[in-house]
């Protein structure tokens, strides 16, 4: 849905409504960016992209169907062997409740990230990955950060300006018993690749799957550690967010 705001009868701002059903923040941006194009006369780019139908039927094929069915043994391995809630706090029921929120901001966090990214040669984004798990295993005294990262999938140029919603969740399992932070870091990426690899599921299928295995294994999936990296978006959506969030730099 699409409302127009004007101000002395000339148009000032547009806003737009979607779904998130239909688009992720990748399909955002691009929508955000040939709208832009559109207001300045410029052509659209060619549509290269699958379409949503075109998306269904190939995750459909075979191919796309043992895909789902190798993510889904990856997860279940997790689900059965890792921490089912990295904070057991009592009635802990997962991301699908109002919880209070806290936004965190720290130039000295941001220059030490920076610093490891430029003396390891990694992206800052697993730094800050690396980090996050490393705390969050410190804090609850376990071996393995269990997180849920989503990511957009968006890794085939077919997909890539797909204005559609393909992100969903991947699972990191990170052991965090390690001699150092760069010896974490290393095996943080590998462990990163091998969640996203396995991130192609039928969503109804993995949700059955988990409610078995957890009354199973007689605990509950509380998916209480959620990593968003939203990094990679076009360049147009990741500056409108960096004006959002503030000029300064930081963790969030």
């Amino acid at each position: 849905r699409i409302s127009v705001v004007a101000l002395a009868g000339a148009p000032v701002y547009v806003a737009l409504a979607a779904s998130h059903a239909a688009t992720d923040g990748s399909a955002l941006a691009v929508l955000r960016e040939e709208w832009l194009l559109l207001l300045a006369g410029e052509p659209l780019p060619p549509l290269t992209a699958l379409a949503p139908l075109d998306l269904a039927a190939e995750e459909a094929a075979p191919a796309g169907l043992r895909k789902s069915e190798a993510s889904l043994r990856y997860w279940e391995r997790i689900i059965r062997t890792g921490p089912q809630a990295m904070f057991a706090e009592p009635g802990a029921t997962g991301t699908d409740v109002r919880v209070p929120q806290l936004t965190l901001r720290s130039r000295r966090g941001a220059r030490a990230l920076a610093l490891v990214a430029e003396r390891t040669g990694s992206l800052p984004s697993t730094v800050l990955l690396t980090a996050w798990c490393a705390l969050i295993a410190h804090r609850t005294d376990q071996t393995a950060c269990v997180a849920a990262v989503p990511t957009s999938n968006r890794y085939t140029p077919r997909l890539a300006r797909s204005v559609n919603t393909v992100s969903q969740d991947a699972l990191l399992s990170l052991d965090v018993q390690v001699p150092s932070f760069d010896a974490l870091l290393s095996k943080a990426w590998g462990a990163a690749l091998n969640a996203y690899r396995h991130s192609q599921f039928d969503s109804l299928s993995l949700w059955e799957m988990i409610g078995r295995t957890t009354v199973e294994r007689g605990s509950h999936f509380a998916r209480d550690i959620v990593f968003n990296d939203v990094s990679t978006l076009p360049a147009t959506l990741a500056t409108a967010t960096a004006q959002d969030a503030g000029p300064e730099p930081g963790l969030c």
